[in-house]
């Protein structure tokens, strides 16, 4: 349950209608509302908690290259931060919510910058 209200806010929110079907799955399921309610509300915190980055400067800073590399370099470099931070990654090696949670959390962090830089050299070309 926690993978799909997960992939309900990797737009930063979450619609009504998203909302309605993620408690008819919970519901189909037999998942406990209260847990339900609590994973959403959890998600919704670190949302809200997320400095998103402000400007392109700062997504090449969290990928750790420069401006100046190519896209093969931030795209290794993209990849290779996923790896480590991704939750289906982290949960194979066993680790705790919480740090699956700060997982997640940076794991939005890092495609948001991937896809800020993306979106930069578009129109810078």
């Amino acid at each position: 349950m926690g993978f799909l209200i997960q992939l309900a806010f990797v737009d930063r929110e979450v619609s009504k209608s998203e909302e309605e079907i993620l408690a008819s799955i919970a519901e189909a399921l037999n998942f406990n509302p209260k847990s339900y309610h609590t994973i959403f509300d959890q998600f919704e915190k670190m949302l809200h908690s997320m400095q998103p980055k402000a400007n392109v400067g700062d997504a090449y800073k969290l990928l750790g290259v420069n401006e100046r590399d190519d896209m093969d370099t931030i795209k290794k470099a993209y990849r290779k931060l996923i790896r480590e931070y991704h939750p289906d990654i982290i949960k194979s090696q066993g680790k705790d919510d919480a740090y699956m949670q700060e997982a997640t959390a940076k794991t939005q962090e890092i495609n948001q910058a991937y896809e800020m830089i993306k979106a930069h050299r578009k129109v810078v070309q």
